[in-house]
């Protein structure tokens, strides 16, 4: 209506197209997520570098990698309701050439 921007709080992450592949770059920034997963590829390889299992390192780090992303699903879904909460909230605004305050939403 005035032409300024938006005055909506968005603190919320991912989205529901971006949610994975956003999680995952945010953790392959970790050292040893990058590390446990270079092991797990020569070991997936056929050139028997590991007395172990080829397995032996995939399995865990996909469920570390699991576990994390459901926990920034639930954070990010916290934070996805509060800021609605705080979107809904009314204020008040002064208008020009009003005398008085008109309560709007946020």
């Amino acid at each position: 209506q005035y032409g300024f921007c938006s005055s909506l709080v968005t603190t919320t992450k991912y989205t529901w197209w971006n949610l994975i592949p956003k999680n995952l770059f945010e953790q392959l920034q970790r050292v040893a997520n990058v590390w446990f997963l270079i092991v797990s590829i020569f070991q997936l390889l056929p050139l028997n570098l590991s007395p172990t299992s080829s397995w032996a390192t995939i399995v865990p780090l996909s469920i570390i990698l699991c576990i994390t992303l459901v926990k920034d699903t639930i954070e990010d879904h916290k934070r996805r309701r509060s800021d609605k909460q705080v979107n809904e909230r009314y204020c008040e605004i002064v208008e020009e050439h009003v005398p008085q305050t008109v309560k709007m939403r946020w």
